[in-house]
C-alpha cells in the first residue's frame, strides 16, 4: 500500500514538473528575443504561428516565468538574466506609454500599439508584478534593479483614478473608459502596487473604495474583507 502511495506521489511530482517546464517553455519560446515581448497566445497543434501580437500582461507573466526558470535550472541564470535585461530595456526605451501605463496589445517586434486597444490599468499592473518579481529575485544584477525600479516609479497611479475613488479600466481615444475597477476581483493588485509606490502613491482610502459582495455557494457563505 505504501509503495502505491509513493508511486502516485512521484507521478504527481513528475506531472507538475513537466507542466512547469512546459509553461516556462511557452514564455521562453513564444517571444521576440530581441525585444523580450511575449505573444498573447500561440497554437498548440504544432502548426506554424506567425502572428506578432503581444500583450503586456503576457510579458509580465514571462518575467515571472524567467524567475521560475532560473530557480529551477531550466536555462542558465546568465542567459535568463540577459533576457530580463532585454525585456526591461525595450519596455523603457521603445514602448509608448502614458503616465507610465502601457497599451494592452503591442506588436512584439516593434512595441507599437495594435488593434486600437486601450492603455490598460490591469494589464500594466500585471506587467509591473512581473517587473517587481524579477527585481526581487535578481537582486545582485544592477541593470535589472535600475530598470525595474525606473519602470515601477514611472507609473502615475493617481492619474488612472481620474479624480475618482476607484481606478478606470483604461484610457482610449483621448478619454478614460467608463468601466471602473469597483468590485472585488483582480483589481487588488492595482491598489497594492499603487499604495506601495514611492513616487505616485494613492490614498489609503482607495483600499476601502471597492465593493465586497457576499458570495454563497452551497452551504458556504463568503465575506470579502
Amino acid at each position: 500500500m505504501m509503495f502505491i502511495v509513493l508511486t502516485n506521489q512521484l507521478k504527481q511530482v513528475k506531472f507538475l514538473e513537466k507542466m512547469q517546464r512546459n509553461q516556462f517553455n511557452f514564455f521562453w519560446d513564444e517571444v521576440n528575443p530581441l525585444t523580450g515581448q511575449n505573444k498573447d497566445r500561440a497554437t498548440v497543434d504544432g502548426s506554424v504561428d506567425n502572428h506578432p501580437q503581444s500583450s503586456i500582461a503576457a510579458t509580465g507573466f514571462g518575467l515571472a516565468a524567467c524567475v521560475v526558470g532560473a530557480d529551477r535550472g531550466f536555462k542558465s541564470k546568465q542567459e535568463i538574466e540577459a533576457r530580463v535585461v532585454t525585456t526591461l530595456s525595450f519596455i523603457k526605451n521603445n514602448m509608448t506609454n502614458m503616465h507610465g501605463f502601457y497599451y494592452h496589445f503591442v506588436d512584439m517586434n516593434t512595441g507599437e500599439q495594435v488593434w486600437d486597444c486601450e492603455i490598460s490599468s490591469i494589464d500594466t499592473a500585471l506587467l509591473m508584478v512581473g517587473v517587481l518579481t524579477a527585481r526581487s529575485y535578481f537582486s545582485t544584477n544592477q541593470q535589472i534593479q535600475a530598470l525595474a525600479t525606473d519602470l515601477y516609479d514611472a507609473v502615475d497611479w493617481p492619474w488612472m483614478l481620474n479624480n475618482r475613488d476607484v481606478f478606470s479600466m483604461g484610457f482610449q481615444n483621448g478619454k478614460f473608459l467608463d468601466a471602473r475597477w469597483d468590485e472585488y476581483s483582480e483589481l487588488m493588485m492595482i491598489i497594492l502596487l499603487a499604495l506601495g509606490s514611492k513616487t505616485h502613491p494613492v490614498p489609503l482610502s482607495t483600499w476601502e473604495a471597492f465593493a465586497r459582495p457576499i458570495y454563497t455557494y452551497g452551504n458556504e457563505t463568503f465575506h470579502i474583507n
